[in-house]
């Protein structure tokens, strides 16, 4: 599967396009920090605001479909690993189809990723 880099605004907007609303959520911790991405991949992490925090955020397409984003708070430290933020209302089948593009895209052991209840 391809990972395709979208800005940050895109990523909202595909989910306010699919769902009618933009309302991301927390789904996960990658343990790797957002410089992991950065100098590995050369991604640039956007300087976004939303209604609470700061935040650094990369933002994502699997098949020009299932967006996501890595996602770091400022007040969180960075090598307490980069947030993964999806569209809650993705199936069980969608959120696997987008875990399975970030292991493989960035190169990253099952282990690397802590789903959040």
């Amino acid at each position: 599967m391809r990972v395709k880099t979208i800005k940050a605004d895109e990523f909202m907007a595909s989910n306010q396009r699919r769902f009618g609303a933009s309302d991301p959520r927390d789904k996960a911790v990658i343990r790797k920090p957002p410089s992991y991405f950065e100098k590995l991949f050369n991604f640039h992490f956007e300087d976004v605001r939303d209604d609470l925090d700061d935040l650094k955020r990369a933002a994502f397409s699997v098949n020009d479909d299932l967006v996501f984003a890595l996602s770091l708070y400022r007040r969180q430290p960075d090598q307490n690993g980069t947030t993964l933020l999806m569209e809650r209302r993705y199936s069980n089948a969608e959120v696997a189809t987008i875990l399975s593009a970030i292991h493989e895209a960035f190169r990253l052991a099952p282990s690397d990723i802590e789903m959040l209840e």
